[in-house]
């Protein structure tokens, strides 16, 4: 796991955990200048998915430790936000419930937290896996997905998601990824006593699925709803917009989307 710093270390200080087979640069590369003004930025990057790391990814649980042992080493256990985009955000809910470490402003980007046992997440990622690593290496769609493509929103859509995609990844980290954030469970009412969580999803997602779920982890946090954006589509599309939410609710303000946004309270 490697740390890129920018910005003043006088600012409070936000950590950016990119998403599933994706890159800190090509996650963040564009929003890093729009908080730095205000942030001390720490772009997180897993191992696996950095070109000038060649670790390999040994587990979602592993990442959560080693951020966690960073933090403490690095800023005695205490930081001002951070954000998990996609499976980040599995590692942001982890570091929650473990309770190690002070987080003013928590704040996750799609994440699903879904969960699996091991032998049926074993049979979903060998039949997912091969098409996934496909789709990072080449931008193709395997066949059984093909009919599901057609349509030119969910087209453009991938494409511009391939684009943050980390090509160099490995079969082994990318499966690894998948597979480990699936057997690893978090805990229901998650309730850190000092911290705003916000969990922050597009409602062309399967939004009744995670609206339930962050109720069921995270029964105090905000949640909220980007109007007609797909998965972590306001981050890589409209990274300014992504980078004005951020700082909005990083000073605990009301964030409206200018499409639409849908805030569900405390469960």
């Amino acid at each position: 796991m490697k740390y890129y710093k920018f910005g003043s270390t006088k600012n409070p200080t936000v950590f950016l955990i990119h998403g599933t087979g994706s890159h800190w640069q090509l996650s963040f590369g564009n929003v890093i200048k729009e908080l730095t003004d205000e942030y001390h930025i720490i772009c997180v990057a897993m191992d696996g998915h950095d070109e000038s790391d060649p670790t390999e990814m040994i587990s979602i649980s592993d990442e959560t430790h080693k951020l966690e042992g960073y933090i403490q080493k690095e800023y005695n256990g205490k930081i001002y936000g951070i954000y998990g985009s996609s499976i980040g955000g599995s590692i942001v809910g982890k570091l929650l419930e473990r309770e190690n470490i002070c987080i003013d402003y928590a704040i996750t980007g799609s994440t699903d937290f879904d969960q699996m046992a091991k032998f049926p997440a074993m049979i979903f990622c060998k039949l997912i896996i091969p098409m996934a690593y496909k789709f990072a290496k080449t931008g193709k769609i395997s066949k059984p997905f093909a009919p599901f493509v057609k349509f030119k929103k969910i087209d453009r859509y991938l494409n511009e998601l391939h684009d943050k995609i980390y090509n160099k990844i490995t079969y082994e980290t990318l499966y690894t990824e998948f597979y480990t954030d699936l057997i690893t469970p978090i805990a229901l009412d998650i309730i850190p006593r000092k911290t705003q969580i916000y969990c922050i999803y597009g409602t062309e997602e399967n939004e009744r699925k995670l609206v339930k779920r962050y109720q069921q982890h995270f029964p105090n946090s905000q949640i909220i709803g980007i109007v007609g954006l797909n998965h972590e589509e306001l981050l890589f599309k409209e990274p300014t917009e992504w980078a004005h939410m951020i700082k909005t609710l990083l000073k605990h303000e009301d964030y409206e989307y200018y499409g639409g946004t849908k805030k569900i309270q405390k469960s």
